[in-house]
């Protein structure tokens, strides 16, 4: 008979965080699917907005909120104490409130969402670490992963992190190969599980689709692009394209939505100066609700982002039905289910869009191959699903070696 076991699983990612949020709750979503009887799952999170989600429902949720005091504990804990110090810290039980609340609810086995800090604080319990890319190697070149010490920050964080972990979890066989060549990473303790949609992609269409477009008041005709305003995001392009169509005579309309993150102003001032901010609409922040009547009732998913290896939008946008340009650096992810083109290039983008305005049969071709990319990751997820329980079993069976 196996051993019961419980899995704590950190969810630290607030709901206007936008693509990490949705990832994250994807992955808790997904290990509730095939988690096997004796599996017992506990979810914390640090933001105490969470608790009041619908997916989080009736789930046993704990909120243990990420102060000051405990920024501070856990950033002391997380560094290599001197050996005195870390032998009293184990004979006083100094632990970070996270490990506590989770020691005090019997978890044997901790699992990070997303790349967590906690990670190196964790004193006591063993943890299972996501990864979603590593672009600060990728493209040192953007702010968002350079300036104000992040590149090292980073740096140090998943060098120690990724060697401690009992697993590692990513999206692409891609992202594990780096992993192993930038931090000699073990290749048994990696796992590539591919993404699956977020859940209002896999929804219904509902009656008030139509009525949530009007709401918003979009025009009956554009682009969309869901993505926090980040230097890497590469609005820019999206732009400089949409300038270019529109000296062939072509006017094409975009749709932005996410949060800002200190370069909304600069694309505003850019769409300006460049004649199309009357072609683009600034949403903000949309709900989850929102999302699955945007993506169906644009022409296309335009996403000329720099960060990968992977990104959910692709996924999303297959899902109901949509086409997809995408940035060739990242084919691995779409294969033959999306234009690709240069993200240095207007010149491309436009041309890629054209396509989508002006090749009816080809852009329908182009859903299709996605909707089959689609079909072809999910079988990768599932393969991938088998193998992580195998490896939740074979903890199982090893923490049975030191008394749990």
């Amino acid at each position: 008979m196996t051993a019961a076991m419980k899995i704590g699983v950190v969810l630290e990612q607030e709901l206007h965080s936008g693509g990490g949020f949705q990832q994250a709750l994807n992955a808790l979503e997904q290990l509730t699917a095939i988690a096997p009887p004796w599996l017992q799952i506990a979810v914390f999170t640090t933001a105490p907005a969470n608790a009041g989600h619908a997916a989080l429902a009736g789930r046993d949720l704990h909120v243990v909120p990420r102060g000051a005091a405990e920024r501070l504990r856990s950033a002391a804990l997380a560094r290599t104490l001197p050996a005195a110090l870390d032998q009293w810290c184990a004979r006083h039980d100094v632990l970070t409130a996270l490990e506590r609340a989770m020691v005090a609810e019997g978890v044997d086995l901790v699992y990070f969402l997303s790349p967590s800090g906690y990670a190196l604080a964790l004193r006591q319990l063993p943890y299972i670490l996501t990864v979603w890319d590593l672009c600060h190697r990728d493209h040192p070149e953007f702010p968002e992963v350079r300036a104000q010490g992040e590149f090292a920050r980073r740096e140090a964080f998943y060098r120690e992190a990724i060697n401690r972990a009992v697993l590692t979890l990513t999206d692409s066989e891609e992202l594990n190969q780096r992993m192993a060549q930038y931090y000699g990473a073990e290749s048994g303790r990696l796992l590539a599980m591919p993404f699956q949609p977020a859940g209002f992609a896999r929804e219904s269409a509902s009656a008030s689709t139509n009525n949530r477009v009007q709401r918003l008041g979009l025009p009956a005709d554009y682009l969309f692009y869901p993505a926090q305003f980040w230097p890497h995001k590469n609005h820019v392009r999206i732009l400089q394209a949409l300038a270019l169509r529109k000296a062939q005579g072509q006017s094409h309309a975009v749709v932005f939505c996410g949060g800002d993150k200190n370069n909304k102003p600069y694309i505003q001032r850019l769409a300006t100066e460049l004649g199309v901010a009357g072609q683009v609409s600034f949403i903000g922040f949309v709900p989850e609700a929102d999302m699955q009547a945007l993506y169906r009732h644009c022409r296309a998913l335009v996403m000329p982002t720099y960060f990968g290896p992977t990104n959910l939008p692709p996924l999303e946008a297959w899902a109901l039905g949509k086409p997809v340009i995408y940035s060739a650096h990242l084919a691995g992810q779409v294969g033959d289910g999306a234009l690709c083109v240069d993200p240095d290039s207007a010149e491309e983008l436009a041309a890629a869009i054209a396509t989508v305005y002006d090749n009816a049969e080809a852009t329908r071709a182009l859903a299709a191959r996605g909707q089959a990319r689609l079909e072809y990751l999910g079988t990768l997820r599932r393969q991938a699903e088998a193998t992580f329980l195998k490896k939740l079993e074979s903890f199982n069976n090893r923490k049975l070696c030191w008394g749990k």
